[in-house]
Order: structure tokens, then C-alpha cells, then sequence
């Protein structure tokens, strides 16, 4: 083996090579297994110095060398060309840099559904360097057929087994926007998840955008006083496109609307101050394949004080608004906070009295490409949960609590009539 240089820091190696000599594949493997018992965190920034030629005969690639450390840990690439004038450096990169050539891990996903939303996610993989649709699953082989198809998806199944038995997948999308639709499944799930020690977010993909970074800090700052009050609508005509088991509109669109309203009072008050709440639910009824809400309404007061009214249908219209009042100013969302775009994101916060300011969040992805990043951030470093503004198992049973009660309520009411 030869090496420009080899340093230990703490729980990672930096590994450096000034282009000579030969670099076998047997000793990476030695250093990533001797280095990975000192636990997940393994950092490596390779620096590649004096590069005549891609044709250069290092032994090994550095993808070979990446791939061996990117499955326990984060890759710092840093490289430098014989034109550059300095060292560039991009952190965080499951990648490596070889001959002049970028080249890329990837993190391999398979489509556990063909729906609708699936198409969106798969469009959001495709415009990304660290990840590809490896393959998808459906029951339905006619769907199975159609989406393949369109996407040049060649692995296909038909059977979960098969599925979670391929050792080329890395990550598995489900086309459900949370969790599930009952708080006993929610923490079925949780528990299987943290024994099989997995990384895990919930679809609420919205989060994962910059414009919420942006809220929680106007929220945190004080620009709107103390927090009293929430109030948002969310409204999308798609109950004829949802699976019917998604259980109608609390699920499919209420999520959006309560884990907004969840983030917001996190981000005002603290991690236990979601808990303690008094709500109301009501709701139109519909029989259609199942019992569920297609028009429900939610108010709540929390044990800060704050009142939050909220409301979701799948019945009908395409709109949506949120609003944050504090006691010295209001927030509200002028683009659409569950649908963030790539490009300018608009939020207004008025003073109460006093002027009005138009803040706008530039952003080069959408919601699917931002959580695309995330999931490429989590598996290539080892986490089992991402940071916020993204939810964790935690917050994704908080969630699942109060949909669920809202839910309850409604039905209760309804029995009544």
C-alpha cells in the first residue's frame, strides 16, 4: 500500500493521496472495518493531488474506496485538479472524485406503490445525482405494467417478500403521506423500527423545504410576540383519486394541516407543548368503500393558551391558506406551505399597526426534491432519524395522536345524530 498520508481523528480516518503508487482494494477494506468499530460517525476526505490523466493506475478507483466507507458513514470529497488553482471541497457527499470524474453513490429506492404521488417522487429521484428508482412493487399488475413502463423501471414486483429480500435497495417508498391510519399500527411500526434500527421519515415531504427552516426562524426570533393563535384551510378535490383506505380526508390532506400546526407549536413552546390540549371535532360523513371524514373541521386549545382552528376537505375546490397570529404580529404563507416550490417562496408578516413585509424564500428544489436530499443524507450517514424541520418517530406519533382524535370525535359526534 501506499499513502500520501493516514490520520486518526476520533471516530473517523482522513485518508490522503498524492497520486502515486499503488492503492490495493484489500487494504481499504482492512482500514474501513478497523475504523468502523470505533462506531457510525466514519468520516473520509480523500484528496487527490497530481493528476495527469483519468488513465492514471491508482490500484483501486475512489468510488471503490467510497463505497467501502459511504455505508457507515458520511464521505467528505475534497479534490484538486492540475488546472485548479485550489483546493475544492464539498462536505457531506457520499461521492468520491477519480480522473477528472465526479463519481457518485447512489442510493438505490424501490417504489412500494405506483400511485400518483409515486410519479412525483420518481421525477424527484431522477433529478438527483445521489440516488435512482432501482425498482417498484404494486398488487396490481396492470398498474405495475403502466408505471414501469413510463419510468424504464425493469425490476418489478409483485410480492412484498421478494421486495424486502432484495439486497440491491437501500431505501423503500411508500406513496402514503404519514404514517397510518390508526394509532395502534403507528406504534406497531415505531417498535419495529427501532428494533431493526432503520431510517425512517414520514412522507410529510413539505417539511423538509427551506421555507420552513425560514418560519421556525421568524417564530424563534420574536417577530410575532408570543404565539396565540393557528388557523389554516386546506382544500384539493382528489377523494376519486386517493385509495380508499387512506381513510379520507383527515389523512390525506388533515395530515398537512396538523403537522404544520404541530411544528408550530414545537417551534413556539417547547417539545411538550403539543400534549396538553382540549379538541372538537366535526365532519360530513361519507360510506363511499369506508366509514371516514370527507369534510372535517378541527378546533383546539392547548395548554399555552393558544387556539387553533383548522379545516380539510378531498370533496371539492383547490386551495389553501395558514396564518400564525402572535401577539405583535401575523404570519401567513402567500405560496402554498404544504406544496413549496422550486423557485420563490412567498411569506407575509404584518405588524399589527405598522408595516408590512414581503418575505420570499428562494429555494432551487421542491418539497420531493429537498426530501430526496434528506433520505440520500440519512442512509449514506448512518442516522435512523432526520433533523427538523423534518419529523421524527416522535413527532410522527404526536401526529398520528391528534389525527386520530380528531377523527374519533368526529365519528362520536356523527353517532349521535
Amino acid at each position: 500500500m501506499s499513502l500520501g498520508s493516514q490520520l486518526v481523528l476520533g471516530k473517523g480516518i482522513v485518508v490522503e493521496s498524492a497520486g502515486t503508487g499503488r492503492l490495493e482494494n484489500q487494504s481499504i477494506d482492512i482500514l474501513a472495518d478497523e475504523f468502523v468499530q470505533n462506531g457510525p460517525e466514519v468520516k473520509v476526505r480523500w484528496v487527490c493531488n497530481y493528476f495527469e490523466s483519468s488513465a492514471e493506475d491508482h490500484g483501486v478507483t475512489f468510488e471503490q474506496v467510497a463505497q467501502h466507507f459511504a455505508k457507515h458513514g458520511t464521505i467528505q470529497r475534497a479534490y484538486q485538479m492540475p488546472t485548479s488553482p485550489g483546493l475544492k471541497t464539498q462536505s457531506k457527499t457520499p461521492a468520491a472524485h477519480y480522473g477528472g470524474e465526479d463519481i457518485t453513490i447512489q442510493a438505490k429506492w424501490h417504489f412500494a406503490t405506483a400511485s400518483f404521488i409515486s410519479d412525483t417522487v420518481v421525477k424527484a429521484i431522477a433529478g438527483s445525482d445521489g440516488s435512482r428508482v432501482e425498482a417498484v412493487f404494486s398488487p396490481n399488475g396492470e398498474r405495475l405494467e403502466a408505471f414501469s413502463d413510463e419510468h424504464r423501471i425493469t425490476k418489478r414486483y409483485n410480492d412484498m417478500d421478494e421486495l424486502l429480500s432484495d439486497p440491491d435497495v437501500d431505501v423503500i417508498y411508500i406513496g402514503l403521506p404519514i404514517l397510518a391510519t390508526t394509532m395502534e399500527d403507528s406504534i406497531t411500526m415505531i417498535e419495529v423500527l427501532k428494533e431493526a434500527s432503520a431510517f425512517f421519515l414520514e412522507g410529510l415531504m413539505y417539511l423538509s423545504h427551506l421555507v420552513h427552516v425560514k418560519v421556525a426562524e421568524i417564530i424563534s426570533s420574536g417577530a410575532l410576540g408570543k404565539v396565540s393563535g393557528v388557523s389554516g384551510y386546506h382544500a384539493a378535490n382528489i377523494c376519486k383519486k386517493a385509495n380508499p383506505l387512506d381513510q379520507g380526508t383527515i389523512y390525506n390532506l388533515g395530515c398537512y394541516l396538523v403537522s404544520l400546526l404541530h411544528f408550530v407549536m414545537e417551534t413556539a413552546y417547547g417539545k411538550e407543548a403539543f400534549a396538553s390540549r382540549q379538541v372538537c371535532g366535526l365532519g360530513n360523513i361519507s360510506t363511499e368503500s369506508s366509514v371516514h371524514a370527507r369534510d372535517a373541521a378541527l378546533m383546539a386549545r392547548f395548554g399555552s393558551g393558544v387556539l387553533a382552528t383548522i379545516q380539510s376537505t378531498d370533496s371539492f375546490g383547490n386551495d389553501f391558506s395558514f396564518t400564525i397570529q402572535g401577539d405583535k404580529a401575523v404570519l401567513k404563507f402567500k405560496t402554498n406551505p404544504w406544496l413549496p416550490i422550486a423557485g420563490d417562496n412567498n411569506i407575509q408578516v404584518r405588524t399589527y399597526g405598522g408595516a408590512t413585509e414581503q418575505i420570499i424564500v428562494p429555494a432551487e428544489l421542491d418539497a420531493f426534491g429537498y426530501q430526496v436530499k434528506v433520505v440520500e443524507e440519512g442512509v449514506a450517514s448512518g442516522i435512523k432519524e432526520a433533523a427538523r424541520p423534518s419529523p421524527n418517530w416522535t413527532h410522527s406519533l404526536e401526529i398520528m395522536g391528534l389525527l386520530t382524535e380528531w377523527e374519533n370525535d368526529i365519528k362520536r359526534r356523527a353517532a349521535q345524530d
